[in-house]
């Protein structure tokens, strides 16, 4: 599930899982929903554990909101992964 601060997912191993979102200057929020389940579903398929794919799924999110467009800020997965362990948490 994808929320304005964050993301929550069950899964079978480990239960549920809760990412907050993260800060960034928001242009425009189209795409952000399918981008964090595209970017979900794509570090799952990378190996990523649920938890770690959750908050790459989160962070592409990130991207996609910096710019206009459903693929704003996003440039490849291997960028998107580093970006991830700069961008701040929001708080709540």
């Amino acid at each position: 599930m994808y929320f304005q601060k964050g993301i929550a997912a069950r899964h079978p191993v480990g239960g549920l899982t809760r990412i907050p979102a993260f800060s960034v200057k928001v242009v425009d929020t189209i795409g952000r929903g399918d981008s964090c389940c595209a970017g979900f579903i794509a570090a799952l398929h990378q190996g990523f554990d649920p938890q770690k794919a959750c908050r790459f799924g989160t962070a592409l999110s990130a991207l996609v909101a910096t710019g206009l467009g459903s693929d704003a800020g996003v440039k490849n997965f291997d960028e998107t992964e580093k970006l991830m362990k700069t961008l701040t948490v929001l708080e709540a």
